[in-house]
């Protein structure tokens, strides 16, 4: 479990992960990828704050699965061969039901929450750097219902 909220140069990246004995599966849930389908599927407008985390990883993909056995550096990924969606709707079940009974507060599908930190996204200091366009724009960290749409 990754949130990157509240810790140096913190940024919007959660992750959440799932092995077996054999598979390993990773979602990143604010992956540039995830922004782009949201934006494309339900016209949504990316917050600047989940697009600075987007940015920051980009290169990272929102689904990642390595047979842990023959790749135990995890060096090839998996996730987009069609012969393993049977592996990853599985291990996406499970976690979707361990996410659950832990009280995530993340849900696939759902969106992001911004978390209050100790070291808040939109304040400039020694452990974070804020465009001036983005200082003291999250109104309210706990209601992900609350963020403004921004273009």
């Amino acid at each position: 479990m990754a949130t990157n909220q509240g810790i140096w140069k913190c940024k919007v990246f959660p992750q959440r992960s799932i092995r077996t004995e054999k598979y390993k599966l990773i979602v990143s849930f604010n992956t540039l990828d995830k922004l782009n389908k949201d934006k494309a599927v339900n016209g949504q407008n990316t917050h600047p704050f989940l697009l600075i985390g987007a940015l920051q990883y980009k290169d990272i993909p929102e689904l990642q699965l390595f047979d842990i056995n023959k790749d135990p550096h995890e060096l090839k990924n998996l996730a987009t061969d069609p012969d393993y969606q049977a592996v990853i709707t599985q291990l996406k079940d499970k976690l979707a039901k361990w996410m659950k009974d832990q009280n995530d507060f993340l849900v696939f599908g759902g969106p992001i929450p911004f978390l209050k930190t100790k070291h808040p996204l939109d304040q400039n200091s020694k452990l974070n750097q804020v465009p001036d366009h983005l200082i003291n724009t999250i109104k309210n960290y706990t209601d992900p219902h609350s963020i403004t749409k921004q273009k």
